[in-house]
Parts: structure tokens; C-alpha cells; sequence
């Protein structure tokens, strides 16, 4: 291969394409399906990945134009021990050069580029949050429909998977409303955006860094929920379990951050905490006061209570469900009944 038919050169440190590149992974499908959704798309100044429901255009200049494999990229990559690497275009190769290490990449179909255009909207400064916080409540497979989904309704974020209801009132409204599935809002969130731009099918969202994250929007109609929240009962302070915890997180059963689950009981003189999964258990009493005549227990996930904990240590109980309830977000469960007067 002749080097004369070189089209473009450029030298880059190798950790920063590295790290460029683990920002991507969430928009990288490794089913196969479809072509182009399990590549990179290096385009210029941009990195691009789509999986059908996500689109990423990562801000990253590689002076080149080629779709590859991701999974064959990040392994030449990961073998490459020189700072830097270069990366050319000849005739249907993205030939790689970096420290004694040379490798040639097939092209491939390039990733679909999802077209934007329309005017960036603000969004307010605490939609992140209130995003992560319902994203824990939402159902975690897509049988559940709409269920599976972050409801935004202007001013509020509604979430729930029939067991327990997330709402979170944000401190500006935006003027649109849409579904948008929890998994894809797990991975917004990591993203520092703070403008939006809604279409017919996607919803986009910008950073200041450039970065623009593209969710596939999902059609439906979310019931009210707001009745369920209007919850009378006895309301108590929960005493500083945030420790235990975490103690609880180390054994909590779930591989992903959001499907990781402990439990937690609420007795008249102690809250139990336990960890389980098929290699070990570990769990913690709390001695506390609650004027409860029965115990009740909850599957809850630790990183979630620990969050909410962190606005509000009130809990309201009342006819086996539980309401945790700050300044702007309240959080309803459904408790079972240990079947046991203390």
C-alpha cells in the first residue's frame, strides 16, 4: 500500500482518544443487527456513535473521515504504547501508527448521524438531577411500556414501575413535554448538558463542551399520578443510616449502579439493613423510635436511598406505603407487611 495514497495524517495522544472513546460506549450497540451500530465514526472534528435509540457526537479532532469497528479500535488502541498515535486514511484502511506498533482497520458503513434543526432551548440547572434521582424508579425492562420511561411534563419528572413513583418539580419549566427511557437518561446524565431540542423523534441534548446526546423519544400517554402522592400518615426522622448503607452496597444483588437492590425493614425499635447475593450477605440494625405496630420491609436500591436521604430523612407511612418528601421531590413505595407485631 503505497503511502503516496495517503489522504490525511494526524498525531493525537493516545490516552485522550482513549478516554474520548470511553465516553461513546452507551451509544455502541455489539448485536450486530444492524450496520454501523457497533462502530466509531471518526469525522473530522466529531466522534459519532448510534445504536438506534442512542446518537453521540463527541467534539474530538482526528483530521480524518472513517467508520471502523469499535471493538477492533479500542483493542489496538489498548495495544499501542506510544503517548502518541497516528491515524491516516488509505484507500479503504484507517491505518493506525503509534510507538512501534503499526495496524490497518477495514472501513466500515458509517454511523447514522441523526440531522438537527431548530433552535437549542435552556434547560434548568437542576434537570441532571432531578433525571438521575427518577431514573432509579422506572421499570427496567421495555415490556412494561411507557413504564420503562422518564415522564418530563414541563415543570416535573415523573417515574414509576407500578411498585414505587418518583416525582421531582424542577426549579424552571421547560415548554415541551416527552418520554424518554431511564436507560437512555442513565447515560445523559453523565453528559454536563444544559440545552435540549426536541423533534418529531428525538430529543437532543448539548453541553458547553460541544457534545450532543440524541435520544430516540418513545410515543405514549403517562396517567396522572399525582393523587398518589397525597399520602396522610405518621411521619417520622429517620436516624443517619447512610454508612450502613453503604455497608448494604457492597453485597447488594445487580450488576449495573441502578438494578442493585438491598433491603431495608422498618421496625418500632431498629431499621435492618441487608445485602445478599449468591456469594455473601451482610447487614447492619440501626437502633432508632418509630411508633410503628408492625414491621415492614422494602427492596430499594442503596444508591437511590442514599440520595434521597441526602434531601430529606422524613418518611410519612401509612396502609403499607412509604413517602419520602422534600422541597421539590417525593418518592412513594409500596411496603410489604413482615407479618409480625413488634
Amino acid at each position: 500500500m503505497s503511502i503516496l495514497k495517503r489522504k490525511t495524517e494526524t498525531g493525537i495522544k493516545t490516552s485522550e482518544l482513549i478516554s474520548a472513546l470511553s465516553k461513546l460506549r452507551s451509544g455502541i450497540s455489539t448485536k450486530g443487527l444492524i450496520e454501523g451500530f457497533g462502530n466509531y465514526s471518526l469525522d473530522n472534528n466529531f466522534i459519532r456513535t448510534y445504536n438506534d435509540h442512542i446518537c453521540i457526537s463527541y467534539p474530538f479532532k482526528t483530521n480524518v473521515v472513517a467508520s471502523v469497528k469499535a471493538e477492533d479500535l479500542n483493542a489496538v488502541l489498548n495495544k499501542i504504547y506510544g503517548e502518541t498515535v497516528e491515524l491516516a486514511v488509505v484507500d479503504n484502511s484507517l491505518l493506525i501508527n503509534g510507538g512501534n506498533t503499526k495496524a490497518g482497520l477495514i472501513k466500515t458503513e458509517g454511523v447514522k448521524h441523526i440531522p438537527i434543526t431548530g433552535e437549542w432551548k435552556d434547560l434548568p440547572e437542576d434537570f441532571l438531577q432531578g433525571l438521575s434521582l427518577c431514573s432509579f424508579s422506572a421499570a427496567d425492562t421495555m415490556s412494561m411500556g411507557i413504564l420503562y420511561c422518564i415522564y418530563v411534563n414541563k415543570n416535573k419528572l415523573y417515574s414509576s414501575d407500578n411498585y414505587r413513583i418518583s416525582r421531582y418539580e424542577l426549579s424552571k419549566a421547560i415548554s415541551d413535554t416527552f418520554l424518554i427511557p431511564a436507560r437512555s437518561a442513565e447515560e445523559v446524565v453523565k453528559f454536563k448538558v444544559d440545552k435540549y431540542l426536541l423533534d418529531e423523534s428525538w430529543v437532543h441534548f448539548k453541553a458547553s463542551s460541544g457534545v450532543i446526546f440524541s435520544c430516540r423519544i418513545v410515543n405514549g400517554v403517562y396517567k396522572d399520578v399525582d393523587k398518589y402522592f397525597e399520602i396522610e400518615g405518621k411521619e417520622f426522622t429517620l436516624p443517619d443510616i447512610k454508612k450502613y448503607v453503604d455497608s448494604a452496597l457492597i453485597m447488594a444483588d445487580g450488576k449495573r449502579e441502578f438494578e442493585k437492590k438491598i433491603e431495608m425493614k422498618l421496625s418500632k425499635d431498629q431499621i435492618t439493613l441487608r445485602g445478599e447475593t449468591e456469594t455473601g450477605w451482610i447487614e447492619s440494625k440501626v437502633p432508632c423510635s418509630l411508633e410503628l405496630e408492625e414491621s415492614f420491609k422494602v427492596m430499594i436500591n442503596p444508591v437511590f436511598l442514599n440520595e434521597v436521604l441526602n434531601k430529606s430523612t422524613s418518611i410519612i407511612l401509612s396502609e403499607g406505603k412509604a413517602l419520602f418528601k422534600s422541597e421539590n421531590f417525593q418518592h412513594v413505595m409500596v411496603l410489604s407487611n413482615v407479618k409480625e407485631t413488634v
